[in-house]
């Protein structure tokens, strides 16, 4: 069994409000699906059945987004409208890397450590019914959760010739896939000051330089053994239950 602990990441300032509120549970992603089958499926009609979607959907699971937020890109700046300046906030973090498609981030993130190696790939919620990919898509990635201690974001890539995105509250916001046949145990944690320290001091790293091979921030990583500091802060600040 490989354990997966994940928490909410952002700012932990004594001055910062907290924004636990806006993150909710984490959610497997067979059980939207397994609450509405119809109802007298035969074995075949049934594509929960097909062991290749059980293979691939297996060890997925996703967030939801918990309040409304909406955002255009007007000339590289992020524009709301008067009524949502308590949502989650926009940013443009670059420019944007392809002709006529906006890159926007939505500021909601999550970090994830197993205590074995682990590949997580993230993408958007193509299954699930939802508004908010009809604006855009997040950027995908994969990386080992066992071997790299940083946050995902949602950084999206908006349609071509589309300068906003709406995401209402209740829209799957992400796809988090884990690739292995082990059996994985969630555990939600609380993020410390010690651990986001940790999470920042690896995300600005320079040592390795930008975009060096995932293997060489692999080995960066163990070879500083902080690895065992990680999960002994992480299993100090656990919160019931398990999922």
């Amino acid at each position: 069994m490989i354990n997966v602990y994940w928490a909410p990441f952002y700012s932990k300032h004594p001055a910062d409000p907290s924004l636990d509120i806006y993150y909710g549970k984490l959610e497997h992603g067979r059980k939207e699906f397994m609450d509405n089958l119809n109802d007298d499926l035969g074995f075949n009609d049934n594509f929960l059945n097909c062991p290749s979607f059980n293979d691939l959907f297996k060890n997925i699971v996703l967030f939801r987004n918990m309040s409304d937020a909406y955002a255009r890109v007007v000339n590289g700046q992020v524009i709301v409208k008067e009524a949502d300046h308590d949502q989650i906030q926009f940013n443009v973090i670059r420019k944007n890397t392809l002709k006529n498609r906006v890159l926007v981030s939505y500021q909601m993130s999550w970090i994830l450590f197993a205590d074995k190696p682990l590949k997580m790939s993230t993408s958007s919620p193509y299954l699930h019914e939802n508004v908010h990919t009809s604006y855009g898509h997040i950027i995908p990635g994969m990386f080992d959760i066992g071997s790299w201690f940083r946050p995902i974001n949602l950084e999206y890539s908006l349609n071509e010739n589309n300068d906003e995105i709406f995401i209402p509250a209740g829209d799957p916001l992400i796809y988090l896939h884990f690739h292995t046949d082990e059996k994985i145990q969630f555990h939600r944690f609380e993020m410390d000051h010690n651990l986001q320290k940790i999470a920042l001091s690896v995300l600005r790293t320079r040592t390795m330089g930008n975009f060096s091979p995932l293997r060489k921030a692999y080995k960066y990583f163990n070879d500083t053994h902080l690895k065992g500091l990680i999960l002994k802060n992480i299993r100090h600040n656990l919160l019931d239950p398990t999922e």
